[in-house]
C-alpha cells in the first residue's frame, strides 16, 4: 500500500526489486472509489470490516500510555503493527483487484508504470522549465475557477468537493440515495456517481 513509499525506502537500503511484479492497493483502492481516503487502515476497515483499524488503534494507545513516539517506541510493539499492516495489505489487494482488473487494468497498469517513474525522478531530480510551470498554472487556475464558477451558478453548489453540497444538489433534482455508510451517512462515490 503506497508502493512508491515502501520502494524507495528499500531500494534506498539496497533492495534489488523486480519492479513489473510490484502492485499498490492504495492505487486499487484510488480506482474503486476515488472520493474515499486511501489510507491503508482507513481503506481497510471500509472494505474489510472495523476490524482492519484495530492494529493502529492498539499501537497508539500504547504509544499514549507510554509516553512514546515512532523514535522510541519498543521494537516488539512496531513488529506486531508492522506485521499486521502487511497482511491488510495483501488481503485488501485481494479484495479490491477483481475489479480493478475488469474495470480500470489499462488505468491501473498507467497507474503504476508512472509511480515508478516519479520514484525516479524524487530519487535522480529532473530538469524542469520553470516559466511554462508558472503559465500552465495560472491557466489551470483560471480554467479551474471557471468551472467552480459554472458549477455554482448553474447548480448552486460552492464547493464542489464538499460532499453535503453535492448532496443536497442531487436531492434538489429528486435524486434519493439508496447506499449510506456505516455510520448512516450518504455514500457518494464513484460507483453511486455513476
Amino acid at each position: 500500500h503506497n508502493m512508491k513509499f515502501d520502494m524507495h525506502f528499500l531500494e534506498e537500503k539496497g533492495a534489488v526489486l523486480k519492479r513489473w511484479l510490484i502492485h499498490d492497493s492504495r492505487a486499487m483502492a484510488h480506482l474503486v472509489s476515488p472520493a474515499t481516503a486511501s489510507a491503508l487502515k482507513v481503506r481497510a476497515a471500509v472494505v474489510l470490516g472495523a476490524w482492519a483499524a484495530y492494529g493502529e488503534d492498539e499501537l497508539k494507545l500504547a504509544m499514549s500510555k507510554g509516553g512514546w513516539d515512532f523514535a522510541t517506541v519498543p521494537i516488539p510493539l512496531l513488529w506486531r503493527y508492522a506485521a499486521f499492516d502487511t497482511v491488510l495489505t495483501a488481503q485488501l489487494a485481494e479484495e479490491l483487484y477483481p475489479e480493478v482488473h475488469s474495470r480500470w487494468l489499462g488505468v491501473y497498469e498507467l497507474e503504476l508504470a508512472s509511480t515508478q517513474v516519479h520514484l525516479d525522478m524524487e530519487k535522480r531530480g529532473i530538469l524542469t522549465d520553470r516559466r511554462y510551470l508558472d503559465w500552465a498554472k495560472e491557466e489551470w487556475s483560471r480554467d479551474m475557477e471557471a468551472i467552480r464558477h459554472r458549477i455554482h451558478q448553474e447548480f448552486g453548489v460552492g464547493n464542489p468537493n464538499a460532499d453535503n453540497q453535492v448532496i443536497d444538489m442531487l436531492r434538489r433534482g429528486g435524486w434519493q440515495p439508496v447506499l449510506f455508510t456505516d455510520k448512516g451517512n450518504v455514500k457518494l462515490d464513484r460507483v453511486v456517481l455513476e
